[in-house]
């Protein structure tokens, strides 16, 4: 269970980072420069559009890795069975919130949302539930 619960993570943050990526060419072609004039300027343009169409394979790359890794998570964390830790692990390892600002959401402190993720995650590693289905 762990090990596809931090796949789940490790994808967002692989799509967060890709997104970022993207978006930082889609806005240097969409202003373009002063000295991007005449034929070197076409050149740079046409370098900056194939950087851009190889950063949104990138980013489609990455969104397919993300659907498939939470796929996999849900049907881990739809096993357990309390609702308070199925809501730690979602709000972590789905939603990519931070021990802090699901503890402070859920009234507990982040020591007892680690705990509770840690009980978690170890009472379900070596059973078939926590297993993929």
């Amino acid at each position: 269970m762990k090990e596809i619960l931090e796949k789940a993570l490790s994808a967002l943050r692989r799509y967060v980072y890709a997104c970022e990526d993207y978006a930082r060419y889609r806005s240097v072609i969409s202003k373009p420069n002063i000295g991007d004039a005449g034929s070197s300027g076409d050149n740079s343009i046409e370098i900056k559009y194939i950087r851009a169409v190889y950063y949104g394979e990138l980013l489609e790359q990455a969104e397919r890795a993300l659907d498939d890794a939470r796929r996999e998570a849900f049907q881990c964390i739809g096993n357990v069975g309390d609702p308070i830790d199925r809501e730690i692990l979602v709000s972590r390892y789905i939603h990519g919130e931070s021990w802090r600002m699901i503890a402070g959401r859920m009234n507990y402190s982040v020591r007892q949302v680690i705990r509770r993720n840690n009980r978690t995650v170890r009472e379900y590693e070596d059973t078939p539930e926590g297993l993929r289905s």
